[in-house]
Formats: C-alpha cells, structure tokens, sequence
C-alpha cells in the first residue's frame, strides 16, 4: 500500500481505483485545495508522508530542483517522499490503474532524476524523488 495525495489535475476516479486497492489516498479538493500554487501542494504532500501525483510534469520537475537545492544548501530542512507524473501521455482513464500496477509491481523508486524509463508499463511513468521510499521502491 502506497500513500498519494493526488493533485487538483487528477480526476477522481484516479482516486476511487487506487482506495479500491488498498491504497491510502488523498485528493486535493478533500482539503479544499483548489487553484493552489505547485509549492503548496507539495508541501501538503511533504508534511503528510505522501507521494504528490500529478500531470504537471514540466513545473513539478522545476519545482523538485529547486526544493533539493534549498535542501543542499541548508535553507530547506523539510523533505518530501515523492513526485510521480506522467512520462508520456497517459489517457486520464488509465492513469489509477498504471499507478496501482507501478506499485504492485514491486519496482524500486530512487532519487536519481535523469534514470531511462523503464519496460512497459511502465514506461509512462517517471518518479522524481528526494528520498527512497520505506519500502524499497525504485524506479528503474
């Protein structure tokens, strides 16, 4: 079992099929998060151990390289377990089910930002994150 806060971009049947299997998930809207900046969302996701999912690719990248920046030189002490976002395009409707299979699959997810994506299905999906999760999950 994973926990997510899925942001205001994922529908909420992305959330419905991932609580449906056994995962711990939280939606943006259930906070009253709506048009929220990209920082605050991750750092909801940050200070509830949960791994932020997002379409957003482009600006949570930029984002994940400023936080690990801030964190080098001291500035930053928070840390967040993780940003998934899509590695290519992902239809809206089989988003939950990639996700749900990404984890199930048992695949490592590591801090390494610039790793070749994966064999399918995998190949859609690409974690950026500041530290491994408990699990040992890795993306490779």
């Amino acid at each position: 079992m994973a926990h997510f806060y899925l942001d205001e971009n994922i529908p909420r049947v992305t959330q419905r099929v991932l609580a449906q299997n056994a995962h711990d998930v939280i939606h943006a809207f259930d906070l009253g998060n709506r048009s929220v900046s990209d920082p605050e969302h991750l750092l909801v996701a940050a200070r509830d151990a949960r791994i932020l999912v997002t379409y957003n690719r482009r600006d949570f990248r930029e984002l994940h390289r400023y936080w690990t920046a801030l964190n080098a030189w001291g500035n930053l002490a928070q840390r967040y377990v993780g940003i998934l976002t899509s590695w290519g395009d992902v239809p809206k409707e089989q988003w939950a089910d990639l996700v749900d299979s990404f984890v199930r699959l048992g695949q490592t997810w590591t801090t390494n930002v610039g790793m070749a994506a994966p064999a399918a299905p995998m190949e859609t999906l690409r974690l950026v994150s500041q530290d491994s999760l408990r699990n040992g999950l890795q993306l490779l």
